[in-house]
Formats: C-alpha cells, sequence, structure tokens
C-alpha cells in the first residue's frame, strides 16, 4: 500500500469519526433531540399521512400485513419459547407462565392500534417477567383498519370472561403502554362500569394515549421533535378507531371518563 493510499484512508477515518462525534450536537441544535431519538426516527413511518392517497396506501399495507400471521422478530429475545394460547378467540403468548398463579400481567403493546408488536415489546417483557416474577399474556387483539374500538372491546370482553374463568392467579395487573395503554385503562373502565367480570388489581400505563382527539394545546411544540409519531396520522388513525363513537367518548378516549 502506498503513501497516498495511506493518506487518503487516514483522511477518511478522520472525517468518520469528526462526523459521529458531531452527530449528537448537530441532532440537537438542528431536531432538538438526542442522538438516539434521531436515529430511532429512521425506523419509524412518520410519512405515512402526506396525502389521502399516501394514507390508503399505508392502511392497504396494514391489510396486508395483518393478513399474515404474526412472527415473533428474530431479535426479541426472549429467554424462552412463549406458550401460544387463544382466550375469548383472541389469539395470545404468555411469557413465564410457572408464574401464573402468583402473578398475571395482561400485556397490551403499544402501535396506534394499528402496529403489531416490535422487538422492543418483546426485549422489555422478557427483562419483566424475570425482575417481576410474573407470567405476562399478551393479546393480539383486533386492530385498524380491519375493525374498530366497539369491535375490538367486544372481542376483549369475551377475552377477559375466558380468562377470568381459565386463568387463576393471586394478582392481575393490566398494563400498557402508548395506545395499549389507554387500552387497558379503557377495558378496566369498563368491566368496573358493567360490574359482570373481576377487573385487575393494577394498572400499569406506560406513556398512555388517552385522547384520540389530540386537541392539547402544547402537541404542535413537540410534534417536530417527535422521532415516531405524526400528530396528524395519529387524529386519523384516532377518527377510524372511534368509528361510529365519538373521539371524546371515554370508551374511546378513556381522559374523558371517570
Amino acid at each position: 500500500m502506498n503513501k497516498k493510499t495511506v493518506r487518503i484512508l487516514i483522511s477518511a477515518a478522520a472525517a468518520l469519526l469528526l462526523l459521529l462525534a458531531g452527530f449528537p450536537l448537530f441532532s440537537r441544535l438542528y431536531y432538538g433531540r438526542s442522538q438516539a431519538a434521531t436515529l430511532l426516527a429512521w425506523q419509524f413511518r412518520k410519512d405515512a399521512y402526506t396525502t389521502e392517497e399516501a394514507f390508503e396506501e399505508y392502511l392497504a399495507e396494514k391489510r396486508a400485513e395483518q393478513a399474515l400471521p404474526y412472527l415473533l422478530p428474530a431479535d426479541s429475545g426472549l429467554s424462552a419459547a412463549p406458550w401460544q394460547r387463544e382466550l375469548g378467540g383472541i389469539d395470545c403468548l404468555l411469557l413465564n407462565p410457572n408464574a401464573a398463579s402468583r402473578r398475571l400481567i395482561v400485556y397490551f403493546p403499544g402501535g396506534s392500534y394499528i402496529d403489531a408488536p416490535r422487538a422492543v415489546h418483546w426485549q422489555f417483557l422478557n427483562a419483566l417477567a424475570g425482575d417481576a416474577y410474573a407470567a405476562i399474556l399478551v393479546p393480539f387483539y383486533p386492530r385498524l383498519p380491519s375493525c374498530d374500538a366497539a369491535d375490538a372491546y367486544d372481542a376483549l370482553r369475551d377475552f377477559c370472561r375466558e380468562l377470568a374463568e381459565s386463568m387463576h392467579t393471586e394478582e392481575l395487573i393490566f398494563m400498557g403502554d402508548s395506545a395499549g395503554g389507554g387500552m387497558a385503562l379503557s377495558l378496566a373502565m369498563q368491566i368496573r362500569d358493567q360490574g359482570e367480570l373481576p377487573g385487575p388489581e393494577k394498572l400499569i400505563l406506560i406513556c398512555p394515549w388517552l385522547d384520540v382527539t389530540l386537541s392539547d394545546p402544547e402537541i404542535p411544540i413537540y410534534a417536530a421533535k417527535d422521532p415516531a409519531l405524526d400528530a396528524e396520522q395519529l387524529r386519523h388513525l384516532g377518527a377510524l378507531w372511534a368509528g361510529d363513537l365519538s373521539p371524546t367518548d371515554p370508551v374511546v378516549s378513556p381522559l374523558y371518563g371517570e
């Protein structure tokens, strides 16, 4: 290797190191967010609602995706293969089943009521199952665009009924993130109000989506910095999720309930 080639390689390596060193500062100054958040933004579809046609294409992609069997992501990081179950017509995966009699967490994964669980969900739940010595049941609840909130909660009440009949536990916890957090709260409120089924002893809600109208006046302040979620897209998904119900109905947006 001649000296000129060596100088070129050294210069390229130095430029790359300088770029990597400067990227966190660029991300903070230009986007107002961390380097990790900007890298995350490249994995998500914030451009799904640019036009009505683009949004319809996005929904068509999701219909095709949901028509296929769900496969665990290759990087899910599960310590053991989950048990497959069906409760009330809803397919479920159960982690750490030996702990079910002591503590059972029913986990509703987020995903704007349209996306299936991602690898990060399974990585988190795998760690949680061990740290909390809990069994974790993940229902694959009905999603957009094939159903709306009324259809989904009809199915979930059947799920809860069979859950109460077939799985006995000392402590039942509903847990969820984002849309799944909103679903956990809405479902718990419906069970409480109807008084026919046993509800959870505890709720654990991680950044729950409680208002599908996104009417909070501070949302525009954060919209450009958010690496994953587009407010306009979410409003349209929220309207689809509401179906014939009002977007402020507590079933759809539990923020407006008791």
